[in-house]
Formats: structure tokens, sequence, C-alpha cells
């Protein structure tokens, strides 16, 4: 969209090039090109567990506005700002208020040479591959299209933006810790294997045990030299064991250093990547190659063909695989496999009506397994709930069969998103499987082509089962309710 007698991006274009020698405040907006998007969102969520709530995100209103500002600054040269606006605003309770203070934030700013069919772009920018969705980081990326259908890209980022609820490991803070009867851990139901924070816990554990004991001696506990030990293990470990308020402080380290440990190792190290796609009718492919430093290797194969008449019926096919080589370090310290992540979903449009069938599967089920760097990155995925949490980084192996369908009439589209999966996971002393199943119904109304109202309603069950410990066995419900009004410009 052409930048015409528009005051927020004159404003912007004037102090942009204030640094300069003045010009005429229309020659200063005359090349600036402003596109975006403004979103406004209402959303709940309800968690229940055997049918009890235990975690409710309140009634909230979600507001953004999204301005991306590109300027012709020479001969073959581009300038981009990207600014944001985001707010949360509960609607009732003690957090309940309208967010007046927060402002817009510089979320990208780069430099872009074009010449010879290469664009050279240098500063902050999406990253753009397959194993992400919009994170942002400091780099650079250049893309080649001088081969007519291919075209050629290559990156490199030495930074994230790590203030993304997005990342690996942000969805692992509801995670829970179990010890055998003899103080060792031997489960983290979300948290990660991490093997020296284990270490360090069962041998905290066992030390509060010792230091308790002695204390009691000290106190004139009537105990023999040398059953110290078998004391603090036998009597005093089950009871810390039991303790609500240690095993709480315990979750905590063992959830919130494991995510320490995981979200600096990936984000804190840089991440170098080329990748090849071509589009032959009736065709497209990608692949894609990255190297995450002191991490491992990252590589994919994207295929898709699309058939047919759009104006009648059409038919699709889409398959993923992406898989990694992660180094020893990252195996021993984080205690992760090697991952593989396949996926494949064919479709239809027919007449205003569409659907497609799919399956995905990842993961290892006695491992930890990183599928995605950041949210569900573009692999193939279906539904609002019960993926978002397996996407990233996913303890066992995951199967998922999907089915989406749809009708459209006129700018009505009816919807609905169908998903059942299982994750099976063996980690030491037992084994446990979840069976997730989800129903999203979708509802849009496309007033314009810039205006589009948009709703759905995603509720998942899972049922959790232990094998060796079936009066373990529970079920949790998730309700999520979200209604969208989005202008795009």
């Amino acid at each position: 969209m052409k930048l015409v007698k528009l005051s927020l991006a004159a404003v912007v274009a004037a102090g942009s090039f204030s640094f300069a020698n003045a010009v005429a405040l229309d020659e200063a907006i005359q090349n600036v090109d402003l596109s975006g998007y403004l979103r406004y969102r209402y959303e709940t969520i309800t968690h229940k567990s055997d049918g009890d709530v235990y975690y409710k995100d309140k009634q909230n209103h979600q507001l953004r506005g999204h301005l991306k500002l590109t300027a012709d600054i020479a001969d073959n040269f581009k300038a981009t700002a990207v600014f944001r606006y985001d707010t949360k605003e509960y609607s009732y309770g003690d957090e309940a208020r309208a967010d007046v203070d927060s402002t817009f934030k510089v979320r990208e700013g780069y430099l872009t040479y074009n010449n010879y069919d290469t664009s050279v772009n240098l500063g902050r920018m999406e990253v753009g591959s397959i194993w992400t969705d919009d994170l942002v980081g400091n780099g650079v990326k250049v893309v080649n299209n001088s081969i007519e259908g291919l075209t050629f890209a290559a990156y490199m980022f030495d930074n994230f933006d790590t203030s993304s609820s997005d990342l690996i490991g942000e969805h692992l803070l509801d995670g829970s810790v179990t010890f055998d009867d003899k103080g060792n851990l031997i489960y983290n139901s979300f948290g990660l294997m991490n093997k020296q924070i284990i270490k360090d816990i069962e041998v905290s554990v066992y030390n509060t045990a010792l230091s308790t004991t002695n204390k009691l001696i000290k106190d004139g506990l009537p105990i023999k030299p040398g059953m110290e030990d078998a004391f603090a293990k036998t009597i005093v470990l089950p009871s810390i064991l039991n303790n609500a308020a240690t095993m709480n402080k315990i979750n905590n380290l063992v959830v919130y250093g494991n995510l320490t440990s995981l979200n600096s190792m990936l984000y804190s190290n840089n991440l170098y990547g080329i990748a090849v796609m071509g589009s032959f009718a009736p065709v497209d492919a990608q692949l894609w190659l990255s190297y995450l430093n002191n991490v491992g290797t990252l590589y994919a194969l994207d295929l898709a063909a699309n058939f047919g008449d759009k104006d009648s019926v059409a038919y699709n096919i889409h398959a993923q695989y992406a898989g990694n080589s992660l180094k020893n370090d990252v195996k021993e310290y984080i205690g992760f496999a090697n991952g593989n992540f396949y996926g494949i979903e064919a479709g239809v449009n027919a007449y205003g009506f569409d659907g497609s069938l799919g399956y995905v599967g990842f993961g290892k089920k006695d491992k930890w397994t990183i599928n995605t760097l950041h949210n569900k990155g573009r692999l193939i995925n279906s539904g609002e709930l019960i993926m978002d949490k397996l996407m990233t980084a996913s303890i066992g192996k995951s199967d998922f069969v999907f089915a989406e369908l749809g009708y459209t009439y006129a700018d009505v589209r009816f919807g609905v998103d169908v998903i059942y999966g299982k994750n099976k996971i063996s980690v030491s002393s037992f084994d446990m499987k979840r069976k997730l199943f989800e129903v999203t119904p979708r509802l849009s109304y496309k007033y314009s082509d810039k205006l589009e109202f948009s709703s759905f309603y995603a509720m998942s069950k899972t049922k959790v089962q232990f094998d060796k410990r079936p009066s373990d066995n529970y079920s949790t419900r998730t309700d999520k309710i979200r209604l969208e009004a989005k202008y795009t410009f």
C-alpha cells in the first residue's frame, strides 16, 4: 500500500530521516510503503483434572497492532522497520484493568540490498525457516532467484527474541516429579530430563534428610554411631518426600532448572542454514539444512502437489520429514535423542466444500526429542490444543491422525478439526500412556478483502494411564474459546 497523507507514517518517516540533510516532508514519504494488520481477540481457557478446575486463564482482551514500513533510501537499498503493539487485559479479578501504558516497540529493523536477482537482508528480522513460526533474531539472510523456478537461501542468526511465549520449554512449566521410596528421582512428567539437575536434587534431598538426622541426634535422639545414614534414608527421607511444601520446592527446581538449561543451550547459540525451494507445477519442493552451534544439525524435506481445477474440483497432497542429529553433550546433559518428524496430509476442494486427512508422528518413547525451534514451526499440524505442547520439545513417542472439514458459502466458512493421538512414555521404572482427543469447530466471515471475523471453540480430553501404578490414572479436559477481528492493510 503506497503511503499518501498518512499522519502516523509521516511522523515515523520524518523522524527516521532526521539524521540526514533535511528534505521536504512529501519527498521523505513518497517512497515509503506501509503494510500490516490490526487485530482484536477475546479469549478464555479452562483446564480441568478429573472434573476439578485446576487452572483457568480468565477472560481476556488481546490487542495487537503490527505496522511495517519500507523505505527506498538509495539505489537498490531499502530500509524496513516493523513496529508492534501487544496487550493482554483481563476482564475481572485483581488483574482486571485497561492497559493504556503499553506502547509500540521496534520488533524488526533491517537493511535490504537488491541486485542481480539477489537480495541481502542485514539486521533484526524473522528467521523464516521451516522450524520457526515468527521467531525474530539478529543476523543476515541472502535470497537468490536467478534460476527460474528455483529459490536459494542462506542465513545466519546470532541471537533471538527470547521474550516469546512460544519458545521451546515455555509450555513445560506445569511439570511434576516422582521419587521412588529410596529418594531417587525416577520421573519428571513434563520438565526436561536434565541428568545433572536430577543428580543435584537427589543429593540435595538426601543431604536434607541427613542434616535433619544430625540435628535430631544433637537434640538428644538416641541413635547408635554409624546408624545415621540408615536412619536418614529409612525414617527421615520418606517424611520429606511426603511433605507438600518441600516437594513443591523440588518441583520448581526441576522444571525451571531444566527450562533454563534447554533455552540457554538452544537460543544462546548461532544458527546457520541454507535452503533450496523449487516450484515446478504441479509440484513444489523445499530442502532445508541448518546447524545450531553446540547443539546439532537439523534437516527437513517438504513436498507438495496440487492437481485439478480450483474453480471446480482440486486435489492436493503434502508430505514432510524433519530430523536432527544432536551432539553428545546435548544427549548426555539435557537427556535428548536425535529426532524424526513425519507428516502427510491429503485434501480436496469441490464446490465450496473442503476436507483433508492427515497423520503426524514423532519422538521416542524413552527420550526427549526436538521437532521445531519455535512454536509449531511450519510443520504439518492441526487443531489448537493437543499438538501445541508436543510439537516443540517432547518426551515419548507421539502419533496423531486428524481430519479437517469445511464448507464456504459466499463469504462465510463453517469448519471443524478433529484430532486423535497417542503419546507413550517409558522412563526408568514405569510406563505411561496418554490418549488425546480434540474437536474444534470454527466459524469465519470475510466482510471484505481486508476485514475478517473468526472464532473457534476447542475442546480436548486427555486420559493418562500408568501401567504399574493404575491408582494414579487421571484425565484432563481443556476448553478454549477465541473471538477475533482482524483488519489487514
